[in-house]
């Protein structure tokens, strides 16, 4: 029975999420042509929490600490499934830009909203290459004071648990002087997990931990940022 209720909410989840994806995408890719970027961004994270309304997703929101006003942050979480990015986008506050991987903008439509959305890509299999993309995000958050949101896993888990972390992430976050702030994301594998098309409504959360200051960016180097954003990270995430 329950494997027939999953197979039932699995079609009605495509029955929705598709023309809903599509509608969302022409709608972003004129708002942010028409409207200041700010503006289109809220419109946007209002959509995108839309999305787990309509498919009776409860998301629950907690933090260790209140999060200081007026700053620019690099926002670390795990990566789990596709759902990640469209509950970054619709509970992270402020304004926030994310390092995607260089594919999604070879995507049909999809390609359009993030370009417009100034999403960054990067290229996980050059060194060299993914250096540029971190000096980008490095300026974005000087320049344009927006936040960054990086998956350091580099990519998803193939078995829910929280793999290690990429050391980029945390040596731009030194040269930006960004405070660091872990995030745990829970529940996502019950949802929609890599090694899955199903899909099985859950309660997902998104626990913001307590932040890496600058003081703690200059007193440590980005090998011990990596571990200990790693460990936080992971001490927030609950499993099922």
């Amino acid at each position: 029975m329950k494997k027939i209720a999953c197979y039932i909410y699995s079609f009605y989840v495509l029955l929705v999420l598709v023309p809903y994806f599509i509608f969302t995408a022409l709608l972003s890719i004129l708002l942010f042509k028409l409207l200041k970027w700010e503006t289109a961004f809220d419109i946007l994270r209002f959509q995108m929490r839309l999305i787990f309304v309509f498919l009776f997703i409860r998301v629950k929101v907690e933090y260790e600490e209140p999060l200081p006003k007026n700053k620019n942050f690099v926002f670390v979480t795990n990566h789990v499934s596709i759902f990640d990015v469209p509950l970054m986008a619709a509970f992270l506050p402020g304004y926030v830009n994310a390092i995607e991987a260089e594919s999604h903008f070879k995507w049909p439509l999809y390609k359009h909203v993030i370009k417009a959305y100034q999403q960054i890509p990067i290229n996980r299999n050059n060194v060299r290459e993914s250096l540029k993309s971190f000096k980008i995000a490095e300026d974005r958050i000087k320049e344009k004071g927006r936040s960054i949101m990086v998956f350091p896993e580099g990519t998803r888990t193939k078995n829910g648990k929280i793999q290690p972390f990429k050391k980029l992430p945390f040596l731009m976050a030194q040269r930006a002087e960004a405070p660091i702030v872990p995030i745990g994301i829970s529940g996502m594998w019950t949802l929609h997990p890599n090694n899955r098309l199903l899909f099985q409504p859950t309660v997902l959360k998104v626990k913001f931990g307590k932040v890496l200051t600058t003081e703690q960016l200059k007193k440590h180097n980005a090998n011990e940022l990596n571990e200990m954003a790693y460990q936080k990270v992971k001490h927030l995430i609950e499993y099922n």
